[in-house]
């Protein structure tokens, strides 16, 4: 049991995204499934009732046609509702993620790059300067771009 659990739990992580190479990348990839299985939910939803309603509501002779409804207040609030919650959700994920990346660790090392027409250069912080980047492993690193004209 303990191996299939531990082959769905690495299924779950790269089936649909690569594997993380990040300590951010939890951030952006449960943000992806999630937004995926709701919309999975609501597409498998809709098909249902789609199909329930093409034969509940097929045209048999002999049979009038019913009133429609004109307004449901419980209905419009509903379906304003949901999709509310459901963006909440995305945005503070999001937002979470963005705040985690926008704020690096103080400890992380920086790199100053500046960009031009057809190349980059590279700063680093003991002053040297290189047309390649070279960052430590395992380590947060910072870029800070510039431009020059």
């Amino acid at each position: 049991m303990t191996m299939l659990s531990g082959l769905l739990a690495e299924i779950d992580r790269t089936f649909w995204l690569p594997p993380r190479a990040s300590s951010t990348a939890h951030y952006t990839d449960s943000l992806f499934n999630f937004i995926f299985w709701i919309a999975a939910f609501f597409f498998a939803l809709i098909v249902v009732l789609m199909v329930v309603f093409v034969f509940k509501y097929l045209r048999r002779a002999g049979r009038r046609a019913e009133k429609t409804a004109t307004h449901s207040l419980w209905l419009e609030i509903t379906w304003s509702a949901i999709p509310l919650v459901i963006v909440i959700a995305i945005f503070y994920m999001g937002f979470r993620g963005f705040v985690v990346l926008a704020t690096p660790p103080d400890d992380a090392y920086k790199v100053t790059v500046r960009g031009q027409k057809w190349s980059w250069e590279f700063e680093y912080p003991n002053g040297l300067s290189d047309s390649e980047l070279h960052v430590p492993v395992d380590r947060d690193v910072v870029l800070t771009l510039e431009s020059l004209m």
